[in-house]
């Protein structure tokens, strides 16, 4: 069975492209799509971010985004399991005493605080937008998660370990912006905006 890393080297091929004008096209860094069609992982900060190029690039050479991902996943296996794993340890309690105590509030608190997390965890990443116009062009500035991926008006937009994000449009300039931010696990925040260059 092909890896995703052939099928997407054969594909660019058949179509007779070069990986710089894919990278054009699509917006993705040549350096990822060079990962991609390596098999470099080295150049990714997580999975799921390299899961977005994969569906992106898939998607502009015909590919099922889905189903190259899902190769993709499979090729890489086992490199990203063992990430973010909560670790537990085991309290033991001698007496019915302020041990027993101090125990329940630790599990207490301790639960508390994976249910927070729980909770964050399978929430779409927070959104902050700031739109300005500055002499013919659309500045749009933003926060999220650093580990979100960010598209704004169907273009990847490069987000800083910070969590932070910039893009300017020149004329024509939009009418409408749509941000889109996406979680690791896929979850989706959509805001859209009227452009304030009108």
């Amino acid at each position: 069975m092909k890896t995703a890393q052939e099928i997407f080297r054969e594909e660019r091929r058949k179509k007779g492209i070069s990986l710089k004008f894919v990278s054009e096209k699509t917006k993705i860094p040549l350096k990822y799509l060079e990962g991609i069609e390596k098999g470099n992982h080295q150049v990714f900060p997580n999975l799921h971010y390299a899961q977005l190029y994969v569906r992106d690039y898939a998607k502009f050479l015909g590919l099922s985004p889905q189903g190259m991902a899902s190769l993709f996943r499979r090729d890489w296996s086992g490199e990203w399991k063992g990430k973010n794993v909560l670790h537990r340890r085991e309290v033991k309690i001698k007496s019915w005493g302020k041990g027993a105590i101090v125990a329940g509030i630790i599990g207490t608190l301790a639960g508390a605080y994976l249910l927070y997390q729980y909770i964050l965890f399978n929430s779409p990443p927070p959104l902050r937008v700031k739109l300005r116009c500055e002499e013919k062009k659309l500045i749009i500035e933003g926060r999220t998660k650093a580990d979100a991926g960010v598209k704004i008006n169907e273009e990847i937009t490069r987000v800083s370990p910070q969590g932070e994000f910039k893009k300017e449009f020149r004329a024509p300039l939009p009418e409408k912006v749509v941000i889109e931010v996406k979680s690791p696990i896929g979850k989706i925040r959509r805001r859209e905006f009227l452009s304030p260059c009108r």
